[in-house]
């Protein structure tokens, strides 16, 4: 295991980018949240943040198609993330669609080498193809991440080691058995038959086994649609002091060492419900890494 000193100073990056699903407007979510916030809650909770707001993702869909322009965001994701953790600050990433979780997730693991994957997510994103084959998006992020072979070409580090299925867990899924194993490589997905504190125990001892840390996506589809209406495939079943409880169990481990939060769509909310929301997950994200 490596040594490191706790990380202070956040650093809230960009990432509007909605090509990865068939629904438009996630692209919009960055600024949904700035603009109803989001920097002031977190310098009242005592969060010091440094604001990326005026550093963009580039890329133009039409002049690169969907997977081209996948894979441009990606490597600048990466990129950024790397000069995040190389500053010495903790990367939080707002999306977007949930295909950019892969840029900041393994530039993550390339920094300080193994670790662990939690993802609070309704769905498993474990899919093969989606509505193109064989390009980074957001129903496949879970497999690119965890499988070397599904990352598409032209991604990052060719060398880079994928996240090893053994310590990736997603919480949060609904109407699903207790454990699924995905080509015998024992990725676990987890409700909570056992108990919401069994559950969260279980996916911190996965993440954690034999890694230098720990890096968290949330979806914000895991919250019920009264919570989270302004979403591309609402239906999940937490509430939010149940999300809430599990962010707060993952930080306060201390191993977090980077975050996102992603699948906010401001032109599907009511009345800014979502965005109210996810200003509160991601307070919850960072003020518990301080406790």
């Amino acid at each position: 295991m490596i040594e490191r000193t706790p990380v202070k100073e956040v650093y809230i990056s960009n990432a509007p980018y909605d090509f990865g699903t068939m629904h438009e407007g996630g692209r919009y979510a960055p600024d949904a949240l700035r603009e109803a916030g989001l920097i002031e809650s977190l310098s009242e909770k005592g969060v010091e943040v440094v604001d990326g707001k005026d550093r963009r993702i580039n890329f133009q869909s039409s002049d690169f198609g969907a997977h081209r322009s996948a894979l441009v965001v990606t490597n600048q994701l990466y990129a950024r993330t790397l000069e995040i953790h190389e500053s010495g600050r903790f990367p939080l990433t707002i999306g977007g669609d949930h295909s950019i979780t892969v840029g900041p997730a393994l530039a993550t693991q390339q920094y300080f080498g193994k670790i662990g994957l939690i993802s609070i997510d309704r769905h498993t994103d474990m899919q093969k193809n989606y509505f193109f084959a064989n390009y980074l998006n957001c129903a496949n992020v879970m497999r690119v991440l965890t499988d070397k072979s599904e990352r598409p070409a032209g991604i990052m580090n060719p060398d880079l080691d994928p996240i090893d299925p053994k310590n990736t867990a997603v919480i949060g899924v609904n109407e699903m058995t207790e454990y699924v194993h995905y080509d015998d490589e024992h990725m676990v997905v987890t409700t909570w038959c056992g108990g919401i504190e069994k559950a969260v125990e279980e996916v911190i001892a996965c993440a954690s086994d034999g890694t230098n840390g720990i890096y968290l996506t949330v979806d914000i589809d895991a919250l019920r649609p009264d919570l989270a209406p302004g979403v591309n495939y609402p239906g999940g079943q937490l509430d939010m002091a149940q999300m809430k409880f599990l962010i707060s169990a993952i930080a306060k481990t201390g191993r977090l060492l980077g975050a996102d939060l992603v699948e906010v769509n401001p032109e599907k909310d009511e009345d800014g419900i979502t965005v109210k929301s996810a200003i509160e997950i991601i307070g919850t994200i960072l003020e518990s890494r301080e406790s």
